[in-house]
This record gives C-alpha cells, structure tokens and sequence, in this order.
C-alpha cells in the first residue's frame, strides 16, 4: 500500500477540467470589468475616492490581464517578452507576489 495521498483518474480529469473552467471565467470576468471600465472616465472614479495614480493602475492592469486574455483566446499574438504580472500582482495586496 503506498504511504500518502493516492489519486484516482476521475480526481485528475476532475480537476483538470475545473481550472480550465476557472481559467476561461477569469478570463470572461476580466474581457467584462474591461468593457466596464472603458465606459468610465478618470474622473469619475476619482470621484469614487480613487487617486490618479490608483485608476492609472488600475486601468493598466486590467489592460494586461485582457492582453493576456487575448493571446490565451488566440486573438493576438505576444511581440516580445512580457510580464504580465507587473500591474496585476499591486491588485492582489501587498506581500502577496
């Protein structure tokens, strides 16, 4: 008998098949906040108590992460190394990434 976690194919197709469902939702959830947040000036977030330099961060992660979306869904190709985690990881909180 094998010492420690043993797996079963079900448990393997199982959870590869839901991070791909997390991935593509994550994915729609970003395509939708970007849609979102094109509609709304700098200003008007900013009225919201954002700083300038919160929305620019903002916006440009969310751009990144659609970037990202976009090669992920074929769209687009990448012309050159990126990190796509430069904006995004300051969303999640600090000491995080």
């Amino acid at each position: 008998m094998p010492v420690g976690a043993t797996y079963t194919k079900d448990e393997i197709n199982n959870t590869a098949g839901q991070i791909a469902r997390q991935v593509f939702a994550a994915f729609e959830s970003v395509e939708q906040f970007k849609v979102f947040l094109d509609t709304k000036p700098d200003a008007d977030l900013i009225a919201l108590s954002f700083t300038q330099a919160e929305v620019t961060l903002l916006k440009s992660a969310i751009g990144d992460l659609e970037q990202l979306s976009n090669i992920f869904l074929g769209q687009v190709n990448l012309a050159s190394v990126k990190d796509f985690t430069t904006f995004a990881k300051q969303l999640i909180g600090t000491g995080l990434y």
